[in-house]
């Protein structure tokens, strides 16, 4: 079992949290947050991602954790604290440069490397607008 009791910054239920698997077999698993902003779940031991992902809309980061370790007996992760949004603001336009059209419904998804870590993680997802335009907004991960 772990738990979240502590989440701050979450303006309202129903963050999505999925746990991702890790090389040793550990089953990946997923829930959502409750009024409060905290969670509990049920997992195999093992090591996990564990990733807190603010309703869509809210404008708040996600919180990314790496590599935690879950035990038999329950778990706590550390306190969930949501940080400021840092908004990145773009538009995607394709074409020659003479011509451009703007690029709809496109997935802009970005990545970041832990501190001291190999592989790139997930830190934020958003997909374009009609006019090809997005705003994503993140945070420096504590990852």
């Amino acid at each position: 079992m772990i738990r979240c009791d502590d989440i701050d910054a979450i303006p309202s239920s129903r963050a999505y949290v999925p746990l991702g698997q890790r090389s040793d077999g550990a089953r990946a698993a997923h829930t959502r947050t409750d009024a409060q902003g905290t969670f509990r779940l049920a997992l195999d031991p093992g090591r996990y991602d564990v990733a807190v992902k603010p309703p869509e809309g809210s404008r708040f980061p996600w919180l990314v954790r790496v590599a935690r370790e879950i035990g038999a007996a329950d778990a706590s992760l550390d306190a969930c604290v949501i940080p400021p949004p840092v908004p990145l603001t773009t538009t995607l336009l394709v074409g020659d440069g003479n011509l451009n059209v703007p690029l709809a419904n496109a997935v802009v998804r970005a990545f970041a490397v832990p501190d001291g870590g190999r592989a790139w993680v997930e830190i934020g997802r958003r997909i374009t607008n009609r006019a090809g335009k997005l705003e994503l907004y993140l945070a420096k991960p504590t990852l």
